[in-house]
This record gives structure tokens, sequence and C-alpha cells, in this order.
């Protein structure tokens, strides 16, 4: 049918604005299928007219209830955004498109309401005319522009480097400075590279421990670190490049029980070019498509 390969086509626009909404692909999978299924159980009275802004407006419903309830349910834990899967980023695609997908954007996005982020998303990045992301969120032109006011506005507080070639190579230099110099235990130079209020988040999911809070200041930050080298003890490090920019891969080589075995390390720098947030994310579910290739 005519109208379902038009659904088919959308999946990627669907897919694009679940991933930066709830910052987890197999989250942005689940949105894609609750759409099509909606769809199928529950088509618009109209099949003649475009889908995919009936589509849009039902993943965006969708998005958002799923958003508010993670809050709800980890507001007294950290959330470390998951990484893009290998290749699912493509090179042409927009600015706007590929900063939205770093872990810089992803972070700061935690700020926002549900419903900024959701208006942010199909404006600056689905790239939706303000009449449309007012139909589709059931707004006033006005209120969306409001409301985008005020997320700019937020998302301006908070570090979001653009993708470039110049600033991955700027943060994979601060990120491997830093590892180099906790290796070699030397805590004054690798406090150095850290913002002094520095943030750490660390995220394991449901399944392995990890800091309760989110941890703030260059001090704290190195000192949390030697005791994680010493507990974690041989590992191998190796680099992992998420949507453009630079992380670094901790396979635990004799794991312990009830320990990670591997984690993806990521940061944000500020503009001085020191690091402004460090996260962790030991979640083996959103970690999948990584230990696949690397």
């Amino acid at each position: 049918m005519e109208w379902m390969q038009s659904a088919l086509a959308s999946q990627g626009r669907i897919w694009a604005l679940g991933f930066r909404m709830l910052g987890a692909p197999q989250e942005a999978d689940d949105l894609v299928q609750d759409t099509l299924l909606r769809l199928a159980e529950h088509p618009p009275a109209d099949l003649e007219r475009a889908l995919e802004p009936w589509l849009l407006t039902v993943a965006a419903n969708l998005a958002r209830d799923r958003l508010r309830k993670r809050k709800l349910a980890q507001a007294k834990r950290p959330f470390v955004p998951a990484p893009l899967p290998p290749n699912r980023l493509d090179a042409q695609s927009s600015l706007a498109m590929r900063e939205s997908a770093s872990v810089g954007w992803l972070l700061a996005a935690e700020a926002l309401t549900p419903e900024q982020r959701l208006i942010w998303l199909l404006r600056e990045v689905i790239e939706c005319s303000t009449a449309e992301v007012a139909e589709l969120t059931q707004r006033t032109p006005g209120a969306v522009r409001a409301c985008l006011h005020r997320a700019r506005k937020e998302l301006a507080q908070h570090p979001i480097p653009e993708v470039s070639a110049a600033n991955a190579q700027a943060h994979s230099l601060a990120l491997l400075s830093f590892a180099q110099a906790m290796q070699r235990g030397d805590l004054e130079t690798a406090k150095s590279f850290l913002a002094p209020e520095a943030l750490y988040l660390a995220d394991g999911g449901s399944q392995y421990p990890a800091a309760g809070l989110p941890l703030r200041g260059a001090e704290r930050l190195v000192r949390v670190f030697a005791a994680l080298q010493s507990s974690l003890g041989e590992v191998r490090v190796a680099p992992a490049w998420v949507a453009g920019m630079p992380g670094l891969w901790i396979q635990v080589l004799k794991p312990k029980p009830g320990l990670a075995p591997a984690s993806l390390v990521q940061v944000v720098l500020d503009a001085q070019g020191r690091i402004a947030a460090l996260t962790t994310l030991m979640d083996p579910e959103r970690l999948a498509p990584w230990s696949a290739v690397i």
C-alpha cells in the first residue's frame, strides 16, 4: 500500500527524533515500532493526506510521555545518554543533526523540560516550520516560539561543542592526556585538565553500581578516578568515536563479580579547553551495539 510505503520512508526521522528525545538507541527503535503499530491499529481517517505529520505527532506524544516517565523513575540517580550506534550518523547530515547526537548536546538537553526538548528538536533538527511544530504539538505558534526561546536560552548555559575535526582533536587530546596522567598516578597533572567545577556522571543501568549522585569538583573527581583505577585492576583502553567525537572504551581484563566489565568514557570541554563534564556509561544493554565492534 502506498500509505505504508510512506510510513516506512518516515522511519529515519522518527528514529532521529526518538534518539535525541530519549538518549538511547534501543528506545528509539521501540518508538519507531510503536508508531508503526499505532498506524496499523488506528490509522488516520484520511489516508489521502500526507502521512508524515500524523506519524510525527504520534511519535512526538509517545516520546514526550516516555521521557517524563524516565525522568521520574531516574530522578535520584545520574543518567548518561547511550552513544549513537556505529555508522548511524551520516557525515552529510546537517550540523544540527550531528551536534544533537553528541554527548554534549544530550547532556545539556537533560536540563530542558520534555516539552522544550521536543519543540527544539522538531524545529531545529527535524526542521519543521513553526506552524508545523504548532500543529504537531497542538500549541499556538506564539507558544511554540516562546518555548523555543526558553529552550535556546537554557541550552546556551551548557557547553555544546561543535562537531568538527578541530573540536574532535581538542577533545581527543584532553581525554587522552587526562587518562594518561591518571594511569601514571599524577593527580595534579590530571586535575589541570579539568575545569574547577567539572561534572562527573556514571551510569551502570540496573545491573551495575555507579556513583549515586552527580559529582562536582576537579579535586574530588581525580580522587574518585584514582579509587576506581585501583578497584578495576588491569584494563585495556581503546579509542571510540561516537557521533564524530572521541571517547575511550575501557575493557576490564579480569572483572570482579558485581563490577561492570566494560565502559565508555566521554568528555565535554568548556570554552577554555578544559574538561567540563566527564561521563562513564557501564550499562551493558545500552553499550551492546558498541561491544560487537570494539
